[in-house]
């Protein structure tokens, strides 16, 4: 990751394209325990990325295909939602994360975020974004025609974060480091509580050798200690509600 990060990239696209979004780490964070003396700080905060501690690859991506299934009510209905009905159904949807205790729990409240999420613009814009991923999966000869249809949806509804993710995916699978971290901490920004952002920032500055930005936003991601879950909702909700409430003053004066 750290040497030939392309190489690496390219051998395991599956698992890098999900880190950003779908994966999502469900043991320790990367601040685990310190280790010898001997081992560089860069190895200690990329080694637990390279244990198998986390949700099933195939089980993800199976989870989110089979969100087209039943999604055309699902997203029409949130399409018509209100702005203030839309922050309180993802309010919602982010305390159900905080106040799951069961790993099962943890994956179904994960889950109904990213259906939310896909699902904002409506049925047809979720279908692109499908379309989208299924690109991004198919490999490098692919991602000209990813890049090109998820910043026509960026364009298109610039106040919609999903299609920002998947831009940041896209940048970092080709290299574009600097401009995948800039595209994540616009998506932070919004959605504080975006967990697949927040995963994504850290793999950019951990392929930047940046030691110091890998171990703040690791510090930021989202931990799966129920206490620790608890409080991280908690925090992020506060910043959410602060966000939101400073758009909302700002659109009516």
């Amino acid at each position: 990751l750290l040497r030939r990060p392309m190489v690496m990239i390219q051998r395991e696209r599956r698992g890098l394209f999900l880190f950003f979004g779908v994966v999502v780490a469900l043991a320790s964070s990367l601040m685990g325990p310190a280790p010898a003396s001997r081992v560089s700080p860069l190895r200690r905060l990329v080694s637990p990325l390279r244990e198998k501690k986390e949700v099933d690859i195939e089980a993800a991506r199976s989870s989110l295909e089979r969100m087209v299934e039943y999604t055309p009510e699902v997203a029409k209905g949130i399409r018509d939602l209100t702005r203030e009905e839309s922050l309180r159904r993802e309010t919602d949807l982010v305390k159900s994360l905080g106040a799951a205790e069961s790993q099962e729990d943890v994956k179904k409240a994960l889950e109904s975020l990213w259906h939310f999420w896909f699902a904002e613009y409506g049925q047809t814009n979720f279908e692109k974004l499908q379309q989208i991923d299924a690109l991004i999966g198919g490999g490098k000869d692919n991602w000209d025609a990813a890049e090109r249809l998820t910043t026509a949806l960026v364009e298109d509804f610039p106040e919609w974060i999903e299609p920002k993710n998947r831009l940041a995916t896209i940048y970092f699978l080709r290299g574009r480091v600097d401009d995948s971290v800039a595209l994540c901490e616009e998506v932070i920004r919004a959605k504080p509580h975006h967990f697949g952002a927040l995963s994504g920032i850290v793999a950019c500055h951990v392929a930047k050798e940046n030691v110091q930005a890998a171990q703040y936003w690791a510090t930021r991601r989202l931990p799966m200690d129920y206490e620790r879950r608890r409080s991280w909702v908690n925090d992020a909700l506060d910043e959410y509600h602060r966000i939101t409430s400073a758009v909302d003053t700002h659109t009516n004066n």
